[in-house]
């Protein structure tokens, strides 16, 4: 009976002794995965990062831009009414004026 006992608790114990063993290899399986999804993750947090800078980015940029092509469209409309009224009269009516001044002085 004692040998029984014996064979009983030898392979109680090799059957303990091997999910033990299945147990750590699952362990370090999914310690394995997790390391991995945790790179992935932190890959992805950076990736989030540098794509939220490069929105802002561009978004400082258009706004930049639109500025100044309200200061430059406001700085044309300027010049234009300048040019409206200091613009020389048109090349026609000066050759009008030389004619008939030219005329006044033969009479």
């Amino acid at each position: 009976m004692c040998d029984d006992d014996d064979d009983d608790d030898v392979q109680r114990t090799r059957l303990m002794a091997a999910r033990q063993s299945q147990l750590e290899r699952t362990i370090s399986a999914m310690s394995d995965s997790l390391a991995s999804k945790q790179e992935t993750l932190d890959t992805l947090r950076l990736q989030v990062v540098i794509y939220r800078d490069d929105f802002q980015a561009e978004r400082q940029d258009r706004e930049r831009a639109q500025t100044q092509i309200s200061q430059l469209q406001a700085q044309l409309d300027r010049l234009s009414q300048q040019q409206v009224h200091s613009q020389p009269p048109p090349a026609s009516l000066l050759l009008s004026t030389a004619s008939t001044n030219s005329l006044q002085a033969r009479i």
